[in-house]
């Protein structure tokens, strides 16, 4: 059952859409005041009429429209171009439902959609374009020019290919062919460029529609700018990626400085008995062999360095703070990097004699290798002569400034305020994760300090951290490793010799032997019984033994007569817990680091003994 002619009225009456009914046989039975406005006829002069506005192409498509809505079928809308009184085309939208008698039509003016259509398309920040099965634009909204960089009326009839960057054009065409055949909708991920030069990420949304009849007209596409979102996903996959690194190499610092360790016990006493053996040789006027043991013991005290810096780099100690000597750490940062710096520039080297700084031995270290890798990698390989890294150290006022200087590539004016942020890198990909020197800044910032990149002299780059200086304080003693034996008589001693290691006490018992007289002890149980047995003017003692340890046997001894405590003379291969460390910032006990050459051993006992 179809509208009564009452319900008609009412609705015509009050409609803004354009509305007219035609009786079976196609005359005009009603006519509403927005027909008379869109197609120019009043009423009275259509009604009673047959329909005379449909455009002579359209009126068989209308008519079959009409008769299919007379026999049964369902309201179905289609687009048309009517004829205007004044005899122009308007195009319409017109919607045909069945009424007891004849036909309804509801016309819309397809002008003022598409200006609507237009309004809310161009308040999209998303551009989107419609193209016809032929890959023409037939429409775009605002942030689509601003995308291909050109007017509505330079696009809209243009060839879509045409427009699209070369690279682009055969991608975009193979996947439009792709989706019109498929006739459905299709979303992918592609890097374009847009009209300002940007390259962005960005996702496709397609999908195909019909016309009026059914047949595929053509596809409406949206461009989703998802570079934001890409970024985050990387960071968040180079922050897990820095994490795990990080873990690895914390797992790998441990054993770094576990394999350290354990190596320091023997070449200790490889040192000191190709020491004995090089001096036997040129005693007994040996000079070939002589010169095979100085060579091997030369190629020891590089093993011995290597150890040494590996240990520094390798330990768990970040939290630890104290006054550290700047030249040092740059002397064991440029050890890490040379390997590098070696192939692309000259090593410069101008430190002055600079008061000590509070920090983290091996943080500090970090940021100088960082330094100094960026300047390396800033010059290209295989030409050092022409090339020139620099690294200075000098007292300004109250701080101690540090600089790298390189000749390299340099760093353009309009991103070096950037350089300090985390990810940013100019490196490219896979070559840098753009944390080396976000962390160093923060290291830097965490020691009171500044770090700042400047650009070079002609060329290059220079980067300079400023540090406070510590306040006047002894800085924790560390024999340096060669010390001249000293001059003049010393008397003969009475030395202990505790540690858990045989073979050690024996190599340096065998050498002190020669002007002292020495005892042993294999543990510090043995090293207390043997002191309260006897009177020793120095105790050799490791730090780290089993059961009882070089520290407990100090606070026995502290106890029972603290002239004997301060005899001792701590050896260590690294102090790996929290109590060793804060025991020897405490004391102020010397201490020899393993392995320790014999001139150096020999050097602090006689002092101990003058």
């Amino acid at each position: 059952m179809g509208l009564s002619r009452e319900e008609l009225a009412e609705i015509v009456a009050a409609s803004p859409v354009a509305i007219h009914s035609t009786d079976r046989d196609g005359a005009v039975t009603s006519w509403n005041a927005a027909a008379e406005r869109l197609y120019g006829w009043t009423a009275a002069e259509v009604i009673g009429a047959p329909l005379p506005l449909i455009a002579l192409a359209e009126r068989d498509g209308f008519d079959a429209v009409r008769k299919r809505v007379l026999e049964g079928d369902p309201p179905r809308p289609f687009v048309t171009s009517l004829v205007h009184k004044n005899g122009g085309r308007v195009w319409v939208t017109i919607a045909v439902a069945r009424l007891d008698d004849g036909v309804v039509s509801f016309t819309s003016d397809m002008e003022t959609l598409q200006h609507n259509l237009r309004v809310i398309l161009d308040a999209i920040p998303a551009p989107i374009f419609f193209k016809d099965a032929a890959g023409v634009y037939r429409g775009c909204n605002k942030a689509f020019e601003a995308y291909l960089g050109k007017r509505r009326d330079e696009i809209v009839g243009k060839d879509v290919y045409g427009l699209s960057p070369k690279e682009l054009a055969d991608v975009y065409k193979k996947a439009d062919d792709e989706l019109l055949a498929a006739r459905g909708v299709q979303i992918y991920e592609a890097a374009v460029r847009y009209a300002d030069g940007t390259l962005r990420d960005v996702m496709f949304h397609k999908a195909t529609f019909d016309d009026s009849r059914g047949r595929l007209a053509g596809l409406v596409g949206t461009i989703l700018d998802i570079t934001t979102r890409k970024q985050a996903e990387a960071a968040q996959r180079t922050m897990h990626e820095r994490l795990a690194l990080a873990d690895r190499m914390s797992s790998v610092g441990t054993l770094a400085g576990g394999v350290a360790h354990e190596i320091n016990n023997p070449l200790s006493y490889v040192i000191g008995n190709l020491t004995l053996l090089d001096e036997a040789l040129r005693a007994a006027g040996n000079g070939e062999l002589g010169q095979l043991a100085t060579e091997a013991l030369d190629g020891l005290d590089r093993i011995r360095r290597i150890v040494r810096d590996l240990k520094t780099f390798s330990r768990a100690d970040d939290d630890v703070r104290g006054p550290l000597r700047v030249p040092r750490v740059i002397d064991l940062a440029v050890a890490v990097a040379s390997n590098e710096i070696r192939h692309r520039a000259r090593l410069v080297r101008e430190l002055d004699d600079v008061p000590p700084v509070i920090g983290n031995e091996a943080r500090l270290g970090q940021v100088l290798v960082n330094l100094l890798m960026n300047a390396a990698q800033a010059i290209p390989e295989g030409d050092a002569d022409h090339h020139e890294i620099k690294i200075v150290c000098r007292a300004s006022g109250d701080r101690v400034v540090i600089e790298v200087h390189d000749t390299g590539s340099g760093i353009d004016d309009s991103i070096r305020a950037r350089i300090f942020e985390p990810f940013f890198t100019t490196k490219p990909v896979g070559t840098g994760t753009g944390l080396g020197l976000a962390a160093s800044h923060g290291i830097v910032t965490a020691m009171g300090g500044e770090i700042s990149a400047l650009p070079g002299a002609g060329r290059g780059s220079i980067f300079r951290v400023s540090l406070p200086a510590a306040p006047a304080a002894r800085a924790p003693e560390t024999i340096p490793p060669q010390v001249a034996p000293a001059s003049g008589v010393v008397r003969r001693g009475k030395i202990l010799i505790a540690d858990d290691e045989p073979i050690v006490t024996r190599t340096l018992a065998r050498f002190l032997s020669r002007e002292h007289d020495v005892a042993i002890a294999k543990n510090g149980r043995e090293a207390l019984d043997a002191v309260t047995r006897s009177s020793f003017d120095v105790i050799l003692c490791d730090l780290m033994m089993p059961e009882m340890t070089g520290m407990d046997v100090h606070a026995a001894l502290v106890e029972r007569d603290p002239s004997l405590a301060e005899r001792m003379i701590f050896m260590t291969g690294g102090a790996f817990t929290a109590r060793a460390r804060d025991f020897l910032d405490r004391v102020p006990n010397p201490r020899l680091e393993k392995p320790f050459t014999m001139p150096t051993l020999e050097a602090l006992i006689r002092e101990k003994l003058r």
